[in-house]
């Protein structure tokens, strides 16, 4: 499953570069949240998504920049 939605991702990353959309904008296009798409993901994967963003969140910013 994890696989499939990689690959699904990266379709859906591989479109909106083919639509001319550079890396932010795509980041801001997937980073809005859908109230239909909040109501189907249940509470407990929405704690462990809101638990990654916080720990990066945390991250030193010399950190995020070698990761990219």
């Amino acid at each position: 499953m994890i696989r499939e939605a990689r690959i699904h991702f990266a379709a859906v990353i591989e479109e909106a570069r083919i639509a001319g959309l550079d890396t932010g904008a795509i980041a801001v296009m997937l980073g809005k949240l859908n109230i239909e798409l909040a109501d189907s993901i249940r509470p407990e994967l929405w704690a462990r998504v809101e638990q990654l963003l916080a720990e990066r969140a945390a991250r030193k910013p010399a950190e995020r920049r070698g990761l990219r």
